[in-house]
């Protein structure tokens, strides 16, 4: 509101909006009276669209997700890690990214249980000493710790836990299959950085507010899973049918590349 009695001109990008939301409650009209303040505001989908337009916005336009510039750039300048070039050896590990206790309840079973000599790599959302005692302690397999581990352990190890921050988007590089984690607590993390390299991902049912999410579920390069026994089902089926993950990685990438190009729009509708 300042702004606009200041005559600055304002925006929003990258907005998803959807009927439940505070603005268009019958107690939420302070709020969307706030919305008409904004010079324009970019959203990323039809919905989010065809939401304002019912309530009188006319300075609205889809222009797509700013992100997928973002993650792409990043992507594009992630260093390879020597650490995990020695640790995978060759062949594709599984992800385990941005975990909270509720994703390792599911991910580790599985992980201790899986026979193929699969390699597995974890890197908890929270990188304390209690966050990682509890990943080390629920673990079966031999592990090594990212920050620590000699030549020797790296080779040896089946689980590779990254116990740092700033790593993940790098780590992704070298997966074949990615489980995001967040989806049991307060939304899932970002699925962006692992599809990016081609990981089809995996995550838990607290999705809704993600456009990307959605996305890739109807394209067939995410699953959702609500227990074990889907998480199983659903790894165990891309392990066992190389083309469907072949397939499922494409579409990922592909779902990733297509959609950039958010940022130029909006720098094209400010400056030119």
């Amino acid at each position: 509101m300042r702004l606009r009695e200041e005559e600055i001109p304002t925006y929003i990008f990258s907005a998803l909006f959807r009927p439940s939301q505070i603005f268009f409650k019958p107690w939420g009209k302070w709020y969307l009276k706030a919305l008409y303040t904004y010079e324009h505001i970019f959203v990323q989908n039809q919905e989010s669209y065809n939401i304002l337009h019912q309530y009188g916005f006319k300075n609205v336009s889809i222009c797509g997700d700013t992100r997928l510039d973002r993650v792409g750039e990043i992507a594009d300048a992630a260093p390879k890690l020597d650490k995990l070039e020695i640790f995978c050896g060759g062949q594709k590990a599984i992800i385990a990214g941005s975990t909270w206790k509720e994703d390792e309840d599911l991910f580790i079973p599985y992980l201790n249980k899986c026979l193929s000599g699969q390699k597995f790599v974890i890197a908890p959302h929270e990188v304390t000493p209690q966050s990682l005692d509890r990943v080390c302690s629920a673990l079966e397999k031999p592990y090594a710790l990212y920050s620590i581990a000699s030549h020797e352990e790296l080779l040896n190890a089946d689980v590779l836990i990254v116990d740092g921050y700033g790593y993940l988007v790098s780590v992704y590089r070298y997966g074949m299959l990615a489980y995001v984690g967040g989806g049991f607590t307060s939304g899932i993390h970002s699925i962006l950085e692992p599809a990016v390299f081609g990981l089809p991902v995996i995550f838990g049912p607290d999705y809704q507010k993600f456009q990307e999410a959605h996305d890739m579920l109807r394209l067939g390069a995410a699953s959702c899973v609500y227990n074990y026994e889907e998480l199983e089902n659903q790894i165990d089926n891309y392990l066992s049918n190389p083309e469907k993950l072949r397939s499922a990685s494409a579409l990922a990438r592909g779902y990733v590349n297509k959609n950039r190009g958010a940022s130029k729009e909006i720098v094209k509708y400010l400056f030119l």
